[in-house]
């Protein structure tokens, strides 16, 4: 992977770092209500979640590091075996997380967050092939601007008690909230 590189005015350095405490925020919130089950899967490279943290969002990736929390490159698994098809690296490698799971009685989690459509086929496809998971998405902006980032993390946080304590067995697919939605209208911005 190539290095990334920034170059940075003191005030967008200023507005990620409180972006990056924004997303403390939220991952402390999954990690706590999870019981510390969490996991990133990601279609980028191996190595761009914290290659791209350390330029951009630094306490991100400490904290990333910090928990010792597994990060997966759906690509540099996949993308060989699926080369024109993006939307299975992520079904394939939510399968393979998924794998133990599915022998045991008990139900199982999974909370889907991401910015692509790709992620909520994914967890669709888990819900189908696995008859004990309670299964949601949440589908985020794509391309969003750092503000629409932010908005976006408080209603997910908002959200997340309900969405990962949920026993319901069935598939949940959480859109952004009405309140967020206000946010994008007062500011002629889209959602």
């Amino acid at each position: 992977m190539r290095g990334v590189q920034a170059d940075t005015s003191p005030e967008l350095t200023r507005k990620l770092d409180e972006y990056a405490s924004t997303c403390i925020q939220t991952l402390e919130l999954v990690w706590k209500l999870s019981g510390g089950n969490l996991v990133i899967v990601t279609n980028g490279d191996d190595g761009w979640v914290l290659t791209s943290g350390e330029v951009f969002l630094g306490k991100v990736t400490k904290w990333l590091k910090a928990k010792r929390i597994q990060i997966i490159s759906a690509r540099s698994l996949y993308e060989a075996k699926f080369p024109e098809t993006i939307e299975k690296w992520k079904t394939v490698a939510f399968l393979q997380l998924c794998k133990g799971r599915f022998r045991k009685n008990g139900r199982f989690n999974l909370l889907s967050v991401g910015d692509s459509d790709y992620e909520e086929i994914a967890t669709r496809h888990i819900y189908a092939v696995a008859p004990n998971a309670i299964c949601k998405s949440t589908k985020m902006v794509e391309h969003p601007t750092l503000e629409q980032l932010t908005h976006q993390h408080y209603a997910l946080q908002k959200q997340l008690e309900v969405m990962i304590t949920s026993q319901q067995p069935e598939l949940f697919t959480f859109a952004i909230s009405d309140e967020y939605k206000r946010w994008c209208d007062e500011n002629g911005q889209d959602y």
